[in-house]
């Protein structure tokens, strides 16, 4: 589980947007396919909990 900081990214910050949107796309293709929307949402991670099943 990931815990921390959200932040929403618009099509107001293109630059950043267009990065995102190649990263995206370079790890998932199909995401070119059926595209990419106005918004993204970046977590700023502040506490990472791991657990198994023992």
């Amino acid at each position: 589980m990931i815990h921390g900081k959200a932040t929403v990214i618009d099509s107001k910050n293109s630059k950043l947007m267009d990065k995102i949107h190649k990263l995206l796309i370079s790890k998932y293709p199909q995401y070119k396919k059926i595209g990419l929307g106005n918004y993204c949402i970046t977590i700023n991670p502040t506490k990472v909990t791991f657990w198994n099943n023992s």
